[in-house]
């Protein structure tokens, strides 16, 4: 229980490309398991736009499950909601 901000918002960025890159088969969706997350700064929504962008290029869906009402309503006020689309944003996993 965490949140997601300046000072690990990168780390978050490189673990998620090295997972991808580490994945034995194709990978065709990230899921990110929102539930630990409890707080987004600004920093690390830019970072969640960023990644959701490369991502897009790549062909890979990002998903994000279990996202609390006030990370959706940060998520949301950020754009990040509308970046990735509310149709892949779920209430489990």
């Amino acid at each position: 229980d965490a949140p997601l901000f300046f000072a690990n918002a990168n780390f978050f960025l490189e673990q998620a490309r090295r997972l991808i890159a580490a994945s034995a088969t194709p990978v065709r969706w990230f899921v990110i398991n929102a539930e630990p997350i409890v707080d987004v700064d600004a920093t690390a929504a830019m970072i969640f736009v960023e990644f959701d962008e490369e991502m897009d290029r790549r062909g890979i869906q990002i998903v994000v499950a279990r996202a609390s009402q006030p990370l959706r309503a940060i998520l949301d006020r950020t754009g990040v909601t509308e970046r990735i689309g509310a149709d892949y944003f779920f209430a489990s996993l």
